[in-house]
């Protein structure tokens, strides 16, 4: 029995108690917190295809109901990326009309949006990470499969979620096509010229599930202690 065999009755019951409890409570503390993070990366990535949804649906709208209008009513204009803007009659690229209303909203640091390309006509819209490489090159591939990653841990803590920025219109394919920076010429109508990439954060989500963990946990001790308590008092009294 080893050092066991001198313990009274009360130790022999109360000791090994103590010790699965916190055991016990401990691996719940894990699993609880795990589930509850699991859940918040569920709830972002629901988030951010809405986003990406709503991104790409103002970018088709802009498309068919400012360029195309544009052009089809012989109105002389100039659609330029973002350097271009300053000139007159210059109105935004869709993908340029997409950086700057993200711009917006990236301010307000709820997410952030973005896009990249393989392809890219800015120099400053290639991948920066190799998830986000490695996102494109099956997008290509896949194009309705959205790509999902978190980078970071605590306070810098974020959902990514790449999905395919897709030519919905010829005037996107032409502009790509002519522009003289650009690395692909034979773009077509319905091809994947890039992704539109969303970040949005965690660390909220992640301290509340710990606080979450921590609480019900707090509780958990509180009934084995209540329980241990009765067993030592009815021994003792025994």
């Amino acid at each position: 029995m080893g050092p066991m065999k001198n313990w009274g009755i009360r130790a022999k019951t109360l000791i090994p108690s103590l010790v699965i409890m916190l055991i016990v409570s401990g691996g719940l503390s894990v699993w609880i917190q795990q589930q509850q993070q699991e859940q918040a990366v569920e709830q972002a990535k629901q988030a951010a295809r809405a986003i990406q949804e709503q991104i790409m649906a103002d970018r088709q709208v802009y498309t068919e109901r400012v360029i195309l209008k544009l052009r089809d009513d012989a109105v002389e204009y100039k659609a330029t990326d973002m350097k271009g803007l300053s000139g007159q009659k210059a109105i935004p690229l869709p993908a340029s009309f997409v950086h700057l209303t993200s711009a917006v909203v990236n301010q307000k640091g709820i997410h952030s949006a973005d896009l990249v390309a393989l392809f890219n006509i800015n120099p400053d819209k290639a991948p920066r990470t190799e998830f986000e490489r490695r996102a494109l090159e099956k997008l290509w591939e896949n194009r309705s499969e959205v790509q999902f990653t978190v980078e970071g841990t605590g306070d810098t803590a974020k959902l990514v979620a790449i999905s395919a920025d897709v030519a919905s219109s010829q005037a996107c394919v032409t502009c790509h096509n002519e522009h003289p920076a650009s690395k692909k010429k034979d773009f077509r109508l319905n091809d994947v010229m890039g992704g539109l990439v969303v970040k949005i954060p965690l660390a909220d989500s992640f301290k509340r599930a710990r606080d979450t963990a921590t609480l019900l946990i707090i509780v958990l001790l509180g009934g084995f202690a209540v329980v241990l308590g009765l067993i030592a008092f009815i021994q003792h009294r025994a």
